[in-house]
């Protein structure tokens, strides 16, 4: 009896596809595992603060593992009591001397922070050191922009008071004058009104303002024991709010006094 074979297009079609399906699930697979055995991201340790009393130093932080860290004082290894992701505890040294020490921590991962640690009581500020030497002079900067121009300032308008007075002889006058309303003394005139010769007979003792700068005073002296000579004196004032009152009248202060003859 002869056996016929019917071929099936749909059955042909449906076991070709096995090996294809296969090599996907293997794929899938393969991918899964690696990434079941990548390990796991780990921040980066950090330390808060770290309090040391006379026989341990107790660390606090961040991510500094579940596994035992290593930690080191100023490069020396210390042993470790406790410890856990966010506390270390470790003991000092007998001899431990106070100090600023750098702390450093080492994750089992093999990650570090560091921390300055002062170890034992802070001791008093010291004196301020010596003044360092100057440096040197830095570029000039660029210009600034230009001010606004300022208001008007008050003028000088300086003007003398002058007075003549004649000096009686061998007498010695002391005379004074000061300004107008508005006016700031600001100098004065003394000595002769005479020409030459005999302007020698009249001596300048003093020409100088008063204390209170109100007056230019003047004292002079006519040397000639027969006859009287004139003097000039007065005062140089300064009117910034404009010139003095042509109507305002000066006062002078005149003083004599006669000196006795020698026989």
């Amino acid at each position: 009896m002869t056996r016929t074979q019917t071929h099936n297009p749909r059955n042909a079609g449906a076991q070709r596809s096995w090996p294809l399906v296969a090599i996907v699930l293997v794929l899938m697979g393969a991918t899964i595992a690696r990434a079941q055995d990548a390990p796991p991201t780990t921040s980066s340790p950090k330390i808060l603060a770290a309090v040391a009393s006379t026989t341990q130093i107790t660390i606090t932080g961040q991510h500094f593992g579940s596994a035992r860290p290593t930690v080191t004082l100023d490069g020396t290894a210390l042993t470790l009591t406790s410890y856990s992701n966010t506390q270390v505890i470790a003991d000092l040294s007998n001899n431990q001397v106070p100090g600023s020490f750098l702390l450093a921590l080492k994750t089992a991962g093999g990650l570090t922070t560091y921390f300055d640690t002062t170890i034992g009581p802070v001791g008093a500020q010291g004196p301020p050191g010596p003044q360092g030497p100057q440096g040197p002079e830095g570029p000039q900067g660029p210009q600034g922009p230009q001010g606004q121009q300022g208001p008007s300032g008050q003028g000088l308008n300086p003007e003398w008071n002058l007075q003549i007075y004649v000096d009686p002889p061998n007498t010695q006058v002391q005379a004074g004058l000061g300004c107008t309303s508005g006016g700031v003394l600001i100098g004065g005139a003394c000595g002769s009104a005479e020409g030459i010769p005999n302007q020698i007979y009249i001596t300048v003792n003093s020409s100088a303002p008063t204390g209170n700068l109100s007056d230019w005073q003047c004292e002079l002296y006519n040397a000639d024991l027969n006859n009287p000579h004139a003097i000039v004196f007065g005062s140089l004032c300064s009117y910034p709010n404009g010139m003095a009152h042509m109507k305002e009248r000066l006062t002078p202060t005149i003083k004599l006094t006669p000196i006795p003859v020698k026989h």
